[in-house]
């Protein structure tokens, strides 16, 4: 998975945006929709290693945006508690 490979949890859970990264597997997503919709006037027919090669490459984008929507909603409930210990301690 490249999010894992490019930035380590804790560099994303320091991130203000942790979706920011999200443009990656979604850019990579349009790109196989690209291939994909131009393949039926392409000359070219898809081998079994071809799909295969394509199925593996959109599981891997949706496991990248699964990964950062994880971290995501931890870091949301991380800083929900701080604010809810910072108003217990100003009550």
């Amino acid at each position: 998975m490249q999010i894992k490979a490019d930035f380590t949890r804790e560099e994303l859970m320091q991130h203000p945006d942790v979706l920011f990264e999200a443009c990656h597997p979604l850019e990579k997503l349009n790109s196989i929709a690209s291939l994909l919709l131009a393949y039926p006037d392409g000359p070219a027919v898809m081998d079994k290693r071809t799909v295969d090669g394509v199925s593996n490459m959109i599981e891997d984008a949706a496991s990248e945006i699964e990964y950062l929507i994880r971290i995501a909603n931890e870091k949301w409930l991380r800083n929900l508690e701080k604010l809810k210990a910072a108003n217990i301690m100003q009550a």
